[in-house]
């Protein structure tokens, strides 16, 4: 649900001028995206409103990002560079005091009790030879590949941590990099080269499958199987089906890609099985705008590069500076109608989403107990997915955990108030409100009760507590008569939350 008021400085407009290549981090609810005019690397956490923060600045015309071990190694006009942003590549002391001491970098008698880590970080940097910047604190080196020289970098696809795919516009060639991790670096090695056609002018590359996805303004969709290193076309440029071919990504059998010429996001749907291969309008009107909406009317400026998490697609707008998101609104809709019973069960937003009766408890209590089921099947699922050692707090995209277990708490109280009145009288429960359970509610007693005494004692609440209720139950209850007070006071229905 929108977080009305929290405080938000970073998703600002212009935050991106010119954004240019996007990719998922290792946090699956997190981005990377590059900026090439302003020449920085920003991180996207995707939750509401959308937090960004720069992790990386002073790039020189990066044209690709893609995570390994962690850490982002961004394309640049001739060279590789390394951005630890997360700071998973550092080495604990263990390991530089090791470091040092087979590389003879240590004082006779030197403790490493004693020993600085910053020190010994420094020595180890200085003798690995690591051109080293800082970068908003985070650290930047030249990502170097031991015994192939890539000229000019502009695209790069990876196959988990192990494989690196980099075209090199200046031989026109694609080197499969074998990178490990070494002395808190990444560190790189060529294996093979795959040789591009000569009139290919590539402009976004994917994995999938043991084949490589290439999306060619000349050429089209096509892939390369690194076994046999046979091509295979799937679409033609500058056809009716295709466009101007910009950004590529494999979603669930289907190929997605950018068309940067008509404005829109094409799919290839079921291309991995071409028998029933069919041509789609996954969203954009053709017309160049930057409305939102329904796939049919949104529009886009310049859709660039792609990437996809689950249904989600993500899309770089990059002439309006902006990075779209596209999704299945059937999950949303399906969130929203587990939230709804917190909001109408208890007759809040009532003005807005409707209300239902709210005196069947029992109804309450089947309603709460279904979405208490949904979200910590969520919460579950994300914790699987994202392998957190930790429970979710939120900005995976799924409820809180404390959310959880509050919902619980919540369907517990009302269960003990059901066995409750029905061990006083069963008829009671007829006319029992859940709109009387709310917090609001409560507060609303207990300030009544702090009329004669600011910290009342237990005997204090005692005596008062029959006058408070009666008050209470005139302002709740309906009643023939109209029961008058200060606005201040009483809580009345705010006009715009409805609270």
């Amino acid at each position: 649900m929108p977080e009305l008021f929290r405080k938000v400085d970073d998703n600002i407009k212009n935050i991106l001028t010119n954004p240019s290549s996007i990719t998922l981090s290792a946090d699956a609810s997190v981005l990377l995206v590059t900026d090439f005019t302003r020449g920085t690397l920003v991180s996207i956490r995707l939750h509401y409103p959308a937090e960004v923060k720069e992790v990386a600045n002073h790039l020189h015309k990066q044209m690709s990002v893609v995570v390994m071990y962690g850490a982002a190694l961004v394309a640049e006009s001739q060279q590789i560079v390394c951005i630890d942003y997360n700071n998973t590549l550092k080495l604990t002391k263990d390991e530089l005091w090791n470091l040092a001491k087979e590389n003879d970098l240590l004082q006779p008698g030197e403790s490493k009790s004693k020993t600085k880590v910053t020190d010994l970080r420094l020595r180890v940097s200085t003798f690995l030879g690591d051109a080293n910047q800082s970068t908003r604190g985070q650290k930047k080196s030249v990502f170097h590949v031991d015994n192939g020289s890539i000229v000019q970098p502009v695209l790069m696809a990876t196959c988990g941590n192990d494989l690196l795919f980099v075209v090199d516009k200046a031989d026109k060639q694609i080197h499969q990099v074998a990178v490990k991790k070494e002395s808190g670096r990444l560190v790189g090695t060529t294996v093979s080269t795959i040789h591009l056609q000569t009139e290919a002018h590539p402009s976004a590359m994917t994995y999938h499958g043991g084949n490589l996805y290439i999306a060619d303004r000349s050429l089209g969709i096509y892939s390369i199987n690194l076994e046999t290193l046979s091509e295979k076309n799937h679409l033609q440029a500058e056809n009716e089906f295709s466009g101007t071919p910009h950004g590529v990504c494999i979603s669930r059998g289907d190929i997605i890609f950018s068309d940067a010429k008509n404005h829109m996001i094409r799919t290839l749907k079921n291309a991995l099985t071409p028998d029933t291969l069919e041509h789609v309008v996954l969203a954009g009107t053709g017309i160049m705008g930057t409305s939102d909406g329904y796939k049919t009317v949104c529009e886009f400026s310049q859709p660039t590069a792609l990437c996809a998490e689950g249904n989600s697609l993500f899309v770089v707008d990059s002439v309006s500076g902006a990075v779209r998101l596209v999704t299945n609104v059937s999950p949303l809709k399906t969130y929203v109608e587990a939230v709804r019973p917190l909001y109408s069960e208890f007759m809040v937003h009532s003005d807005i989403i409707g209300s239902t009766n709210g005196v069947d408890i029992q109804r309450a209590i089947s309603s709460l107990s279904r979405s208490h089921e949904y979200f910590k099947s969520l919460t579950v699922s994300v914790s699987s997915l994202l392998n957190l050692r930790s429970v979710s707090q939120g900005p995976q995209g799924v409820p809180a955990s404390k959310t959880v277990v509050s919902l619980e708490m919540l369907i517990k109280l009302l269960s003990e108030f059901r066995d409750i009145i029905k061990t006083h009288n069963p008829a009671y429960l007829d006319n029992f409100h859940t709109g009387s359970v709310p917090t609001l509610v409560n507060e609303n007693l207990h300030n009544l009760l702090r009329l004669e005494t600011e910290t009342p004692t237990v005997l204090d609440v005692a005596h008062d507590f029959c006058r408070a209720t009666h008050e209470l139950m005139k302002k709740q209850c309906q009643h023939k008569f109209h029961y008058f007070t200060s606005k201040k006071k009483a809580y009345y229905e705010h006009k715009k939350t409805g609270i």
